[in-house]
């Protein structure tokens, strides 16, 4: 979580670190942007493949 400007740096995100994250938490964060032109059904879809992948790494 952060900035898109700052989507590269390998230091955490203030935002992270001011909720009292773990390390382990801002090390593996992942950031999603969503506008008003997103669909309902894009977004159910984005939900359904992350899922799908975070169930493979979880196995």
């Amino acid at each position: 979580l952060g900035s898109a400007c700052a989507s590269g740096s390998r230091d955490p995100a203030p935002v992270l670190l001011a909720m009292g994250c773990e390390e382990r938490v801002y090390r593996s964060a992942v950031r999603l942007s969503l506008s008003f032109l997103n669909t309902n059904e894009e977004i159910e879809s984005a939900i359904q493949r992350i899922s799908k992948v975070v169930n493979q790494l979880r196995s």
